[in-house]
């Protein structure tokens, strides 16, 4: 065979340039360099590569948009997702001799082979394990953990609204009575996805405490017992969702970055829509098991680049299940009376860690009231309280009772 004719597959062609594989497909969707496919493979050959050197004279524009010609559809070789434009593009499988696309989104996410060169279970879990101890994740959790965190918060959540039986409706005038909240339960999962990722048809047992279900819980409460406002106060609706990228648990059997911005502002979207539609007041916990980053903190708290998130009909709180914290929009009043209850800290842990925040405070203060206390840290007036005492209990400090208004006050000794 001539040289010159010899065909190379894509990673030989650009081992042969000293290019990317990527900078070769956008060659050949630009036209300018000739390729055959077969398989599923491209194929090039040496003469067309070295016509193609002799032709350039600068590098491509890696930013432009290019579509992808329509009879050449590609998908992810990972997540199989439908690439249609170049942009889309990560890279390719960096397993030898695999020229599988993987997209941008997968890529992001650190994957760096197609599902057929996939490194085994317990091979990623061990390398996931070096690359966290070297400072490479912020967070390592395995989908078993993951799934024993979504049952541990539900049933904390549960447990906290068994103690309620009656609440103030969030528009202040009325008072909603719960005589059982088993009756009031919706209770739905995403376990029909998990099925289509795993490719089963069935799920036994095993299975269904090795990967996250992405619970969803939801209780519709009673009209209020009474009311003086005209026109009637609109129905109230408490909802608990436990989040996760099932796809990454599914793959990975781990996940290693919280859940960001836009996975809020997606829920965000949808839970304003349908508390429109449904046209309720609702009280919404999204709870993350590998936690939320800055940003999305951000969203919901205020500060940075956006205002807190406020809304008429729509309270809402987000559970970082990695730091163990409830965030929430300090200025609105209306968020505070309500934290306990969707709190899925037990009441014990939520104390010590007020007491902890408080210790830290008194550095820079002698005094300090519950009202201020309540103004700086999120947590209710009867953790504040319990950890007030916590704190005077230890010697360090004396609880007090102000002469003037008779508020209690932490002092220093």
């Amino acid at each position: 065979m001539n040289e010159s004719s010899e065909r190379l597959r894509l990673s030989e062609a650009a081992r042969y340039l000293g290019v990317s594989r990527r900078w070769l497909y956008r060659r050949i969707w630009r036209g300018e360099l000739p390729a055959a496919k077969v398989g599923g493979l491209y194929f090039i050959r040496k003469a067309d590569l070295d016509a193609l050197v002799a032709s350039s004279h600068d590098a491509p524009d890696e930013g432009a948009f290019l579509p992808l010609p329509e009879a050449e559809p590609l998908k992810c070789g990972a997540c199989f997702r439908l690439i249609t434009t170049d942009t889309q593009i990560g890279d390719v499988c960096q397993a030898e001799g695999c020229d599988a696309i993987l997209c941008a989104d997968c890529w992001a996410r650190g994957v760096r082979y197609c599902l057929r060169h996939q490194p085994d279970r317990e091979a990623r879990w061990q390398q996931a394990v070096q690359d966290y101890r070297a400072g490479k994740y912020p967070l390592l959790l395995r989908s078993e953990q993951a799934r024993f965190r979504e049952l541990t918060l539900l049933e904390r959540v549960r447990w906290n609204l068994s103690r309620i039986t009656a609440l103030r409706h969030p528009r202040g005038e009325a008072v909603v009575s719960i005589a059982s909240w088993d009756a009031l339960e919706t209770y739905d999962d995403e376990r029909q996805r998990l099925m289509e990722l795993l490719g089963q048809a069935v799920l036994d047992a095993d299975t269904l405490n090795r990967y996250p279900l992405n619970p969803h819980v939801r209780y519709e409460l009673p009209p209020p017992r009474s009311q003086r406002k005209a026109p009637p106060l609109p129905p109230v609706a408490i909802e608990i969702a436990v989040l996760s990228r099932m796809e990454t648990m599914v793959r990975d059997g781990f996940d290693t970055r919280p859940l960001d911005a836009d996975a809020l502002h997606a829920w965000l979207a949808r839970l304003a829509e349908d508390v429109r539609a449904r046209g309720e007041v609702r009280l919404v916990l999204l709870a993350s098991v590998t936690g939320w980053d800055a940003d999305a903190r951000e969203r919901v708290t205020g500060g940075g680049r956006e205002a807190a998130f406020l809304h008429r009909d729509l309270l809402l709180y987000l559970y970082d299940m990695e730091a163990g914290q409830l965030f929430y929009n300090p200025l609105d009043t209306r968020l505070p009376p309500y934290a306990g209850i969707l709190d899925p800290a037990l009441p014990e842990e939520r104390v010590r860690e007020a007491a902890q925040a408080l210790d830290q405070i008194m550095l820079r203060y002698d005094t300090l009231t519950l009202s201020e206390a309540q103004k700086m840290l999120p947590y209710t007036a009867q953790t504040l309280q319990a950890a007030f005492e916590r704190l005077a209990a230890g010697g360090a400090f004396a609880l007090v009772s102000l002469p003037a208004t008779q508020e209690q006050a932490l002092v220093r000794k």
